[in-house]
């Protein structure tokens, strides 16, 4: 515990100081605390001294007082039993998501750690943050919304949980700094209200009359001058009142603090002469005295206010021809003084006032006016009883009469009067005190005693000044005073610490040398007022906010409030007063008696009615919804609450809107696109045609049933679902979403989706609406349209798009680079501009657009003027109106192409001419090897005929190579079946064996497809040997021809095509050179693998088949 903390505990903490780890027993702690609690230290030195309790008691480190804002996740440590260097000093400010304090305050229960990573809070980021093991957390409640955490912590762990005495020991604290907290708020807010009350108080009673004299004064200068007298009687009314209330606020004070002395008064005379007084200003009515002998008492002078009062009041609240009867009666000890009327009858809270004296809304200022006939009666030792009914109300006064007393008659009034004092001393309901001079406490009633907090014996003789602020002594109550008597309203401190505000009147000398204070605790009635007065404020604003027409109105129909609204829709003047004003004063006949009877449902049931009803309003008939709600006091309804919402517009949109509805409810089935709705819950309640359509499931299978149950999303798109259809939820709305999702029947859909919240007339959200539109096709358009503008800019061919004119529209930069210029200088020039003048533009346009497709070369000028020679493709209305030519520079190639021909040309004469020289000796050779061995035998004859006939191979394969071209030009439909049988038929095959399947025919060059097939049984028939069998398929897109010999090497697979490549010596190395040479030249494509019996098995693809 700090130093500070030390000096401020005055109770016995040696023990604790001298041993800072020592651990005070639960006794001690709770006495410790209730101690300090009770103790007029501050709430800071409470709040410090109970954290260090805590933290003591629980044997942790440290103690805070947190103050948490959850709508900015905000977390501070107003108070801690940390050093300001320490890691949780007071002041710190946190991250609350980084805190314990998070789950604590979000649980509303206490949360209680020892070892937080083995309790499964490892990965908590409260103890990522900070490595608190233990933590024990409570949540303080101030005015019934969270406020902070009281929370105890230490680095390290506890070895046992908290148990059931440390966890309520720290409830014990967390609730008592609450009510000091509360405590703290309340008092700052009644401080402020009763600064506010007196300045109000004090501006009431020094200008309040003065003014509205004045206004008053004006007022009837203006009225004088209207041509409607009915305002200014209004507003005179009105002043006249607020003028009256405040006499008799006044004259109430006067009466409570007068020193005045009783005379003896005719009493039936005074009543007399009050009853002709008020007759006269009051014609209509017709008032009476009725009393059989001449009686007298000892009367203050403020009794007359009280009688006139009474009989203003019987003469007021009678009807228009009201009937007052006053009898003055002579009773034992008393004089009895009867008004009656024949009127409706008081309420039960106006009896109320003279019965005992219970506080009452000062109505009209007729409250105000029935305490002053109660103050004044009971300052006269009497009494007063009232009666009320349908036929009228009598109130009695009785008050003490004179009578002629012998001397025991008079030491037994005394007697009985001071019996009678010391009943009312004791038994009164306001606390009386009696002091000497000095101040010194003399006797006092049980009532005072309560409010000092001590019994009466224990008062006697301690002075007044203890129980009063430290600022206030006992002379101060009678500073300022006028006269021997002061009223004032004060703080009275109770030995327990409770402070209370006392209303009190101070009566100095009531009898020599003694004061009199009579006091009443209105700490309670000040709240009430202070409530009463926020809460009359915030229905004002409310009022005058609301788009509605409010009123309250009182039991004699009068207005007691309105608002703005209702001015505004009645013609009322903003400043026009209208409290007390009756329907009839301001409204027409018809309104008036409409608005009385809506009234009178609520008085005569009690119960709230909801009207729809048609008013004429100062500018329109509208139609309103109109609520009016009963006011009770007590019980008894004492006032109404009306407020009514123009609903003219409302009605109109309600037709509108039910005609919206039927067109929308029609727009959404006949939609082509699939609309649908779901609830809060994900569950589908609309599903429309289109849904179904698109979808594929029907409306039955799907309402009622939560979306994400049907298979049209999966695992990833169910989790994207949920978080969208929370921001949904949230109030989010959103548009041309595209969202991927699969039919009923297993199709991908590619759908662009727009959604919104759906509200109720609250504005809560109460769904989703959700629009899609299949955009599948659509989709994939766009996707080839983008591989069309990719393949057209990064197209190798130039590419031109141009109208039917030959107006070019289009260019890409290959075809830019063909023209010799820009882009943006080509686009609207005709295609005729880049052609030789001798080229008929107009006969060959007419035929690119006649045919289907048209190929072809031209020679075409570029920007330098240099002739280009262009392989293009034309293809007329490839979109409306639009013409697509694929063109290609091939001048390079061209000229490439006539230098290749003349080779080959000289090729094939030197090939011939090779040719036919080494056959001729060749065949001289031949000759003579032939005579030779007709004459000779030797064995180096069947060599030498061997080297002849591979010499004779070489010089066909070379030939043929050699007059080969690269490419095939004609081609004809060949039955391959056919085609084989001859090519196995041309070649020695001896025992070989030839399977062909059934195979479709194809485009080829015949010729050249023999020397194909020829090579390729010739290659099985020297590798496979003399009982081969080769067997020839068909492929998807193309043959097969395979063996069942020794097939060939992988190794040697890549070398096999090569020229000259052969592994047999009699082999020329050209023969699958030349099957290659043919694949290729048709376009086809060849490839060596291994057969199913382990041979030699050659594929060629790349080949249609046609039909037959």
């Amino acid at each position: 515990m700090s130093d500070s903390i030390e000096t401020e505990i005055d109770f016995d903490l040696s023990e604790l100081s001298d041993n800072q780890d020592k651990t005070p027993s639960p006794s001690q702690a709770r006495q410790q605390l209730y101690e300090v609690m009770r103790s007029d230290r501050s709430f800071d030195q409470k709040a410090r001294i109970a954290l260090e309790l805590g933290r003591r008691y629980l044997s942790v480190d440290n103690a805070h007082l947190t103050r948490i804002d959850e709508k900015t996740d905000h977390w501070e440590a107003i108070m801690s039993t940390d050093s300001a260097d320490g890691d949780f000093p007071p002041g710190l400010e946190l991250d609350l998501e980084t805190t314990y304090c998070r789950r604590t305050i979000r649980a509303d229960d206490q949360i209680a750690l020892y070892d937080a990573p083995n309790q499964g809070w490892a990965d908590d980021p409260a103890f990522e943050a900070h490595g608190l093991h233990c933590y024990h957390g409570t949540t303080l409640v101030l005015d019934g919304e969270p406020y902070g955490t009281l929370c105890f912590v230490s680095e390290n762990p506890r070895a046992d949980p908290y148990n059931e005495g440390e966890t309520m020991f720290t409830e014990l604290i967390a609730r008592m700094l609450e009510r000091e907290l509360e405590n703290e708020r309340h008092e700052s807010l009644l401080t402020r209200q009763t600064n506010l009350a007196v300045v109000l108080n004090r501006v009431l009673r020094h200008n309040l009359r003065n003014n509205m004299s004045v206004i008053r004064g004006y007022t009837q200068i203006m009225a004088d001058k209207l041509d409607n007298k009915t305002i200014g009687e209004i507003s005179l009314r009105n002043i006249d009142r607020l003028i009256d209330l405040g006499e008799k606020a006044g004259e109430l004070d006067r009466i409570i603090a007068s020193t005045e002395e009783s005379v003896q008064t005719d009493v039936q005379a005074l009543v007399q002469e009050l009853a002709d007084e008020i007759q006269q200003e009051h014609p209509q009515a017709s008032i009476s005295v009725l009393s059989d002998e001449q009686i007298t008492a000892d009367l203050l002078p403020s009794f007359e206010r009280a009688i006139t009062e009474l009989i203003k009041n019987a003469v007021k609240h009678s009807g228009t021809t009201p009937t007052v009867t006053i009898t003055v009666t002579r009773v034992p000890n008393a004089v009895e003084i009867t008004v009656s009327d024949d009127g409706p009858g008081l309420a039960q809270h106006e009896i109320d006032v003279f019965e005992a004296g219970s506080e009452t809304p000062l109505t009209h200022g007729s409250g105000l006016g029935l305490w002053l006939v109660y103050w004044i009666v009971t300052n006269h030792d009497g009494s007063i009883d009232a009666t009320s009914s349908d036929d009228g109300t009598t109130v009695t006064v009785s008050v003490p009469g004179q009578q002629v007393s012998t001397t025991e008659d008079q030491v037994a009034s005394l007697s009985r009067a001071r019996d009678r004092y010391k009943s009312a001393f004791e038994e009164a309901g306001d606390g009386m005190t009696i002091t000497d001079q000095e101040g010194h406490i003399l006797d006092v009633n049980t009532e005072a005693a309560q409010t000092y907090g001590l019994d009466k014996q224990q008062l006697l003789g301690r002075s007044i000044g203890e129980f009063l602020p430290d600022n206030v002594g006992y002379d101060t109550i009678w500073e300022n005073a006028d006269s021997d008597s002061r009223h004032c309203e004060m703080s009275v401190q109770s030995t327990d610490g409770t402070r209370r505000l006392i209303e009190c009147t101070a009566k100095a000398d009531f009898v020599p040398g003694q004061s009199l204070i009579i006091s009443r605790d209105i700490t309670d009635r000040k709240e009430r007022e202070r409530i009463l007065d926020s809460r009359t404020r915030q229905l004002r604003t409310v009022m005058n906010n609301v788009d509605a027409a409010m009123w309250i109105r009182d039991a004699d129909d009068g207005y007691v409030l309105i608002n703005q609204h209702f001015r505004e829709l009645f013609g009322i003047e903003t400043d026009a007063p209208v409290n007390g004003e009756t329907a009839d004063d301001l409204f027409s006949e018809d309104i008036a008696s409409q608005f009385q009877a809506n009234d009178q449902r609520v008085w005569e049931t009690g119960e709230p009615v909801e009207i729809e009803e048609t008013v004429e309003t100062s500018d329109s008939t509208r139609t309103f919804l109109t609520r009016i709600c009963p006011i009770f006091d007590d019980g008894i309804v004492s006032a109404t609450c009306g407020i009514a919402t123009d609903i003219t517009a409302q009605k109109g949109r309600e037709r509108e809107l039910a005609e919206a509805t039927q067109r929308l409810e029609s727009v959404v089935e006949i939609s082509p696109d699939p609309i649908f709705v779901l609830d809060v819950d994900g569950r589908i309640e609309l599903w429309n045609d289109a849904a179904e359509d698109v979808f594929g499931y029907s409306r039955d299978e799907v309402i009622g049933t939560q979306l994400k149950s049907l298979g049209l999303l999966d695992a990833v798109q169910s989790g994207s679902f949920e978080d969208r259809f929370a921001r949904l939820l949230s109030g989010e709305t959103i548009r041309d979403l595209r969202v991927t999702r699969r039919a009923k029947n297993g199709d991908v859909l590619q759908l662009e989706l727009s959604a919104a919240p759906l509200r109720d007339a609250a504005g809560t959200v109460t769904g989703v609406v959700a629009a899609a539109q299949d955009v599948t096709e659509r989709t994939n358009r766009i996707q080839k349209l983008e591989q069309y503008e990719a393949a057209f800019k990064k197209a190798g061919d130039g590419i031109t798009i141009t109208d039917d004119e030959g107006s070019i529209l289009e260019v890409n930069a290959e075809a830019a680079q063909i023209y010799g210029e820009e882009r943006s200088e080509l686009l609207g020039r005709s295609m005729q501009e880049f052609l030789p003048t001798e080229f008929d533009f107009e006969a060959e346009w007419g035929a690119a657009q006649a045919a289907e497709m048209k190929r072809d070369e031209v020679d075409v000028l570029s920007a330098d003027g240099g002739p280009q020679t262009i392989e293009y493709t034309a293809v007329p209305y490839f979109l409306p109106n639009q013409h697509l030519i694929v063109s290609r520079d091939v001048t390079d190639r061209k000229s490439h192409q006539r230098e290749l021909e003349a080779k080959l040309e000289r090729l094939n004469k030197f090939a011939g001419t090779v040719s036919h020289d080494l056959r001729n000796p060749l065949s001289v050779a031949q000759g003579r090897l032939d005579l030779a061995s007709d004459e000779l035998d030797s064995e180096h004859f069947e060599p030498i005929e061997r080297a002849h006939r591979r010499m004779e191979s070489l010089i066909d394969d070379v030939l043929t190579l050699a007059r080969s071209p690269s490419t095939v030009a004609d081609t004809e439909q060949i039955n391959l079946s056919t085609i084989i049988t001859r090519c196995w038929a041309n070649v020695e095959t001896g025992t070989a064996t030839l399977s062909v399947e059934s195979m479709q025919p194809i485009q080829a060059d015949e010729g050249r497809l023999k020397q194909l097939f020829e090579n390729l049984f010739r290659n099985s028939i020297e590798h496979g040997g003399e009982n081969v069998t080769v067997t020839v398929g068909e492929l998807d897109d193309g043959f097969y021809v395979e063996d069942d010999g020794i097939g060939i090497d992988t190794a040697e697979r890549e070398y096999v095509f090569e020229d000259g490549y052969s592994t047999r010596e009699e082999g020329t190395g050209f023969g699958l050179t030349i099957v290659k040479q043919t694949v290729e030249a048709h376009g086809w494509n060849i490839r060596v693998t291994d057969g199913p019996d382990g041979g030699a098995r050659f594929e060629v693809t790349g080949i249609k088949f046609t039909a037959e």
